[in-house]
């Protein structure tokens, strides 16, 4: 179900972005994937100097990767002797070091471990000019992490955007920082890339398995990755719900014509009292189909979609939502019977793990210039992690 889910927000189209320095010049090696039948190919490659350059050539509606991968980042090397707990090897990496100020990562594979860490307010200075530029990453990891998966297959020496990896005789492995830039290729399995884009390659291929290192990136991926998908439900959602009204309305319209040709093409033998029965049947049948349209469209689409932007952009990072129902029926709507509808009235479900940040939330949604008054009607435990809810939402008439 999730790779179901996975599939219809970001489709069949990955991007990674890899942020990189080399003589204290920045570089953005960006790389977008085509997933078709199991296989990956390559739909766009290239390396920029201009944030606003690249900003062009990235698919907002699609998931990013991003590496960061700049100066900032230190990277150092430990022993395979040292005990298998993430907490260990960066102590022995960094010791002394106060790990609430830090993001770390460690790139864990049999003859390899390496640690990569960089200050939490240098990821979020970054993040910050994504954001300013509409763009939502969707993952985030440090350094050299996520070369994990790809490096028993890779030949050596490795060379990559920034670094490259030797192997040594006598301490195995080894990691270096490149002084320049360096043309080449390197063919992974029939997939040829540049060497600047290993990286970002390695990072979709991780989102790809939806593999985990060992880092403490796990709160801020997944407030990324809700974030990402919130925007996308909401878009859309919104496109789907318009789509739908409008096809329905193109239907009203073809009954409509095609009952009324119907009529106008009656043998002009018949008696003007059974045209004028078949004639107000016709228009009783469209009036009763227009009533329930008129009840479905009690509010204007411009006062739904607002509605729906106030509470997308309210939401944090913590709630995710699953269905939101304006105006519900009362009961099923049945042939020939009125649509009986709450009038004013939003039902929002939806899940979220974190209990203070969901009645802030509530509580904010409760002082919007149209929200008379929001009721939680259900809050229950789904699972260790999250809760489920059920909001109904009272709406001004004034709002209508």
């Amino acid at each position: 179900m999730n790779n179901r889910f996975q599939h219809i927000i970001g489709g069949n189209i990955y991007q990674a972005l890899e942020i990189f320095e080399v003589n204290n010049s920045k570089y953005y090696a960006f790389l977008k994937l085509y997933k078709k039948k199991g296989e990956l190919t390559v739909s766009f490659e290239d390396l920029f100097t201009d944030l606003d350059k690249l900003v062009a050539s990235i698919d907002k509606k699609k998931p990013l990767a991003l590496v960061f991968n700049t100066s900032k980042v230190l990277k150092k090397k430990i022993s395979n002797g040292t005990p298998a707990n993430v907490e260990k090897w960066v102590a022995e990496a960094f010791p002394n070091l106060d790990l609430e100020n830090f993001y770390y990562q460690v790139l864990d594979s049999a003859d390899f471990k390496v640690v990569s860490i960089t200050k939490k307010s240098e990821v979020d200075i970054f993040l910050n000019q994504l954001r300013q530029n509409g763009i939502v990453p969707s993952k985030i990891a440090i350094g050299i992490s996520e070369l994990s998966d790809i490096l028993p297959y890779l030949h050596f020496p490795v060379h990559g955007s920034s670094f490259y990896i030797d192997k040594n005789e006598n301490s195995g492995l080894e990691i270096n920082n490149l002084d320049e830039i360096e043309d080449g290729t390197i063919d992974l399995n029939g997939l040829t890339l540049s060497r600047t884009s290993l990286l970002s390659f390695s990072s979709i291929l991780g989102m790809v398995n939806q593999s985990n290192r060992p880092s403490n990136l796990l709160g801020l991926n997944r407030s990324l990755d809700h974030g990402f998908k919130n925007k996308r439900f909401f878009n859309l959602g919104l496109q789907l719900g318009l789509g739908a009204l409008l096809v329905l309305l193109l239907l009203n319209f073809v009954l409509f014509s095609h009952y009324r040709s119907k009529t106008l093409d009656m043998d002009t033998k018949a008696s003007l009292e059974n045209q004028s029965n078949l004639l107000n049947l016709t228009k009783d049948r469209i009036a009763n189909k227009e009533s329930k349209f008129n009840a479905l469209m009690n509010s204007s689409n411009s006062n739904v979609t607002f509605y729906l932007d106030q509470i997308g952009n309210s939401l944090p990072a913590s709630i995710l939502l699953d269905k939101l129902d304006y105006q519900p029926l009362l009961k099923p709507v049945q042939d020939d019977k009125p649509i009986e509808i709450v009038q004013n009235t939003m039902i929002v479900t939806g899940m979220t793990n974190n209990k203070e940040g969901f009645t802030i939330w509530a509580d904010n949604l409760e002082k919007m210039d149209w929200v008379k008054i929001v009721e939680i009607q259900s809050f229950e435990f789904d699972t260790k992690n999250s809760d489920r809810f059920t909001l109904k939402i009272g709406i001004h008439e004034a709002g209508q």
